[in-house]
């Protein structure tokens, strides 16, 4: 059975007067594209791997494995001079890659606290070197965990590229394997397009005599509640969030909620404070995967409202101080091109 994407309402110490979801309508066009890359990588015809120096070179293996490609470079843990290690590897569709944006992500595993460089190389219209650093700032591209685990990237190439492929760069000696990697073109929408959308309501829940929303797009009835109390609010009823009772509310995310554009609107009144954080609105993501997966985070930071979209830039957005212990209205509204709190 298809297990159902949740909105997950987790607040402590809170109370919630009525939420509210408004979207614009979806804008027409086709499905971002694929960018043409191998779908299978334990057949490559060709990996090429070395160090620097180059006399390190002799201490590295490749191997294809089923399901990924195999780079041992542990021979090199009692080398204390080596730089790093590259492995290339071809396969990019040049054709439908030049001049358009993509989302890059990379499946890959490898040593623990290893840093890692990722680049697409080749030649530009002029037969020059093109290298582009794929990276979300500071010098490396990331941190291996040592674990199975995605990197997202995001990254333009330009028109008239006459080969691509990508280029890895490992830090550290051990063993690492590549399971893949996907690219998927974002959207060259003009941003005065997202403006004209015209903005419906989708989601509504008032908490007046139950958690039942009164309107909802997508499934009505939540997917769990438990130890939320309903207690009298500004007008009507709201929703009493308390740590002691550990309460749990949880909404089936597709038709809902849509993650690239919307507005949250929310009334708050709770215990201020200073430090650490309170979630009053999340979909699901754990700490290693949240940036590049689009989860909307829409949280309390040291008394600050702050909302993220957890795109590959992990953008984020934080409201000036707050005070509430009395009723406050919290409003968050993003879309591809700008977030506003």
């Amino acid at each position: 059975m298809k297990k159902r994407s949740e909105i997950f309402l987790r607040v402590s110490v809170f109370i919630l007067l009525g939420i509210l979801f408004v979207l614009g309508s979806p804008a027409s066009g086709s499905p971002a594209s694929e960018l043409g890359t191998p779908n299978d990588w334990t057949v490559l015809e060709r990996i090429d791997a070395w160090a620097r120096p180059h006399e390190f070179t002799s201490g590295i293996k490749t191997s294809a494995e089923k399901e990924c490609v195999l780079l041992d470079a542990s021979a090199l843990a009692d080398s204390g001079t080596f730089s790093n290690i590259q492995l290339n590897v071809p396969g990019i569709d040049v054709k439908s890659a030049e001049n358009r944006t993509f989302l890059f992500v990379l499946d890959v595993e490898g040593t623990k606290d290893a840093p890692v460089n990722v680049y697409l190389e080749g030649r530009n219209s002029e037969g020059r070197f093109l290298a582009v650093h794929l990276k979300r700032g500071g010098r490396f591209s990331g941190i291996l965990s040592g674990k199975r685990q995605k990197m997202y990237f995001q990254a333009f190439i330009p028109k008239g590229v006459q080969e691509l492929h990508w280029r890895f760069d490992f830090f550290k000696a051990g063993v690492f394997r590549l399971y893949g990697v996907k690219t998927r073109f974002l959207p060259t929408q003009d941003p005065t397009e997202e403006m004209k959308r015209k903005p419906e309501l989708i989601f509504y829940v008032p908490f007046d005599g139950s958690t039942d929303p009164k309107l909802a797009f997508g499934e009505r009835e939540p997917l769990e509640s438990r130890n939320v109390d309903l207690v009298p609010g500004i007008s009507g009823q709201a929703a009493e969030f308390t740590r002691k009772r550990s309460p749990v509310l949880k909404y089936a995310l597709e038709k809902n909620l849509d993650p690239e554009r919307g507005t949250i609107s929310v009334w708050v009144k709770g215990t201020p404070t200073d430090a650490g954080w309170r979630t009053m609105l999340t979909m699901p993501w754990n700490m290693e995967t949240r940036i590049g997966s689009g989860a909307v985070w829409f949280w309390l930071w040291c008394g600050k409202l702050r909302c993220d979209t957890s795109d590959v830039m992990d953008q984020s957005i934080t409201s000036v101080p707050l005070d509430l212990e009395e009723w406050t209205h919290l409003v968050f509204s993003w879309d591809p091109f700008r977030m506003r709190a």
